[in-house]
């Protein structure tokens, strides 16, 4: 790669490396990858394939319409949509509920994550201790502490909570 970064920057190249390293690549690409393997000849402008690129954007469309992409709106707009005034929102404190020496956890922020961490001794919930992802309930298994912390992608983390478990 280097030896060809090289001869691009000398001006050294042609033909279909030259391609490869063009400055500037078309908005849409169509290549038959049976007789083109390499992906060189762009067939995009090919009066012969205008029915297949029809249908290729169609389809191209109705996914973008399905899964609701939002590709096209500007990254300033699209953070506005998601933090209004710029305030990212904050996930909801995961709530412990316990009986006997079972846990249960949940949170009301709607897709939000939870994790915990059971251990003997106190811990610094801010270090790697091994966090689990909770999806069911777990039993304390003669532990000590319990730590738990809940997010969701695009919100600030929950604070820890850190439950002192009765040992038996």
């Amino acid at each position: 790669m280097n030896e060809l970064l090289r001869l691009r920057d000398g001006g050294k190249l042609s033909g279909s490396t030259a391609y490869w390293f063009r400055p500037a690549k078309t908005n849409e690409e169509l290549y038959d990858c049976v007789t083109d393997p390499f992906n060189l000849h762009n067939l995009i402008d090919d009066p012969q394939y205008a029915g297949k690129i029809k249908e290729l954007r169609n389809a191209l469309d109705e996914f973008i319409n399905k899964i609701h992409d939002k590709s096209s709106i500007p990254e300033a707009q699209m953070i506005e949509q998601m933090w209004p005034g710029g305030v990212q929102p904050k996930t909801a404190q995961p709530v412990i509920s316990m009986k006997d020496e079972t846990i249960r956890i949940s949170c009301t922020t709607a897709g939000a994550s939870i994790g915990y961490i059971l251990s003997e001794k106190e811990l610094n919930p801010g270090l790697n201790n091994g966090w689990q992802l909770y999806q069911n309930p777990v039993k304390t298994n003669g532990a000590k502490y319990l730590y738990v912390i809940a997010n969701r992608i695009g919100y600030a983390d929950s604070e820890v909570v850190t439950k002192k478990l009765l040992a038996k």
